[in-house]
């Protein structure tokens, strides 16, 4: 065989392959929606592709973090034992760390953080690892010691926490790790070891940048700070401003056609948005696929909705945009039941000669995208049912708060516009 013949075959195979797994990922991706997050399911599905493939490790990271969802260790420490290649075991463990810590789940936390700890942070070999024997991204090892840094601090063990902290601090030199929860626990940590102004440094950086804050944290910042809660009021202020003056210079040229279609509630009833008329609507459309993993809106939403609780004219639904079973609206129902939401939920069924959602296709939702389904979108509709915001629900931040409620005003107030 002539070498070019050879060269070739060769980048035809390494072509193949590389096809392959792209397949797998593309067709793993659909059917990880139609698991509606049920680890029983996705160990199923993840042996089939083991199967077909060889490999399913992208899958079985996704099957970790959701047995850490529910803190089934054994099925977790089970699953991390069974992937072929390090690096995704690595990242995988360190998913389900910070879901456990999300959770409150620290003694589980402690457990799957205990290969890590000896890792020498500042020795990283040329491909990025952090070794010898463990094949650990130096990304994921500065993780491990931020999320140890919290175990120790919930467990009061403050100067190995600090310890820990500094260690990923001194090599995370752009703090690309080092988001709001760590910048809050290195303020405590400062607090409890007596270095206000270390703690007063650290708590002056968080009050424009996410205003509400948890109660020990806002407690902490009292002590250290005596008028943290006027400034952190004033940004709240600011933010919400901002927002509401941006909202109504962009409503004026948005005008989005909201088709009346018939939508279902989780028993089979029907509804339609044009009931809703004389109201400001917030809907909120979305898919379960791993908005269990990655709940990030809907304890903004349950805030903002609460919040009018005393206002009638301003009304929260929320609609689901892709069923993959029969099963779909018991499903969803029971997901917000367990997550203690109280969203009503409506479902934009698929129509039986499209195949497709009606709703979101018409509006061309990310919702309706396999590919892009746990992003959402969301609609604020105004008193006479024109949309007037539209947005990505992936921007349901830790200041989403404040942003969707200067959103909401902005329309509920000017329904002219």
């Amino acid at each position: 065989m002539k070498l070019s013949t050879f060269l070739f075959c060769c980048l035809s195979l390494q072509t193949m392959q590389a096809t392959a797994q792209y397949d797998s990922q593309a067709e793993f991706s659909q059917d990880r929606i139609k698991t509606q997050g049920d680890p029983a399911i996705m160990e199923k599905m993840t042996r089939t592709f083991e199967a077909k493939y060889g490999d399913a490790d992208r899958a079985k990271v996704y099957l970790v973090e959701a047995y850490a969802d529910r803190a089934d260790m054994n099925k977790v420490r089970y699953w991390l034992k069974d992937f072929k290649n390090q690096t995704f075991q690595h990242q995988a463990a360190c998913s389900a760390v910070r879901i456990l810590l999300t959770n409150k789940h620290y003694k589980e936390a402690e457990v799957l953080l205990q290969p890590y700890l000896h890792l020498d942070l500042t020795k990283e070999d040329a491909n990025g690892y952090m070794g010898p024997t463990l094949l650990v991204y130096k990304d994921d090892a500065i993780r491990f010691f931020y999320y140890y840094a919290e175990v120790q601090y919930h467990k009061g063990n403050y100067k190995t926490a600090m310890r820990y902290m500094q260690a990923a601090l001194d090599v995370d030199k752009g703090h690309t790790f080092f988001d709001f929860r760590q910048r809050e626990l290195l303020a405590l940590l400062y607090m409890h070891m007596g270095k206000t102004s270390e703690a007063s440094m650290e708590m002056h950086s968080l009050i424009s940048g996410a205003p509400d804050r948890n109660k020990e944290f806002m407690a902490a910042a009292k002590k250290c700070l005596p008028d943290y809660q006027q400034k952190v009021a004033s940004a709240t202020a600011w933010l919400y401003k901002r927002i509401k003056d941006e909202t109504l210079k962009k409503m004026q040229t948005v005008n989005i056609q909201v088709p009346d279609i018939q939508l279902k509630d989780e028993k089979g009833n029907g509804f339609s948005l044009s009931s809703l008329r004389g109201k400001t609507v917030f809907i909120y459309f979305w898919t379960i696929d791993q908005t269990d993993l990655y709940d990030n809106s809907f304890p903004v939403l349950q805030r903002v909705k609460e919040s009018y609780a005393n206002n009638p004219d301003v009304v929260f639904i929320c609609i689901h945009t892709y069923e993959a079973a029969a099963s779909t609206a018991t499903d969803v129902a029971n997901y917000l039941d367990r997550k203690g939401y109280n969203l009503d939920l409506y479902l934009d069924l698929k129509d039986p000669v499209t195949k497709k959602n009606p709703m979101a296709t018409a509006l061309h939702l990310e919702s309706a995208n396999l590919e892009r389904a746990w992003e959402g979108d969301y609609i604020i509709l105004n008193k006479e049912g024109i949309g007037k915001v539209k947005r990505p629900a992936g921007l349901l931040n830790e200041m989403g708060y404040q942003v969707v409620h200067g959103m909401i005003d902005a329309v509920r107030e000017n329904p002219e516009k």
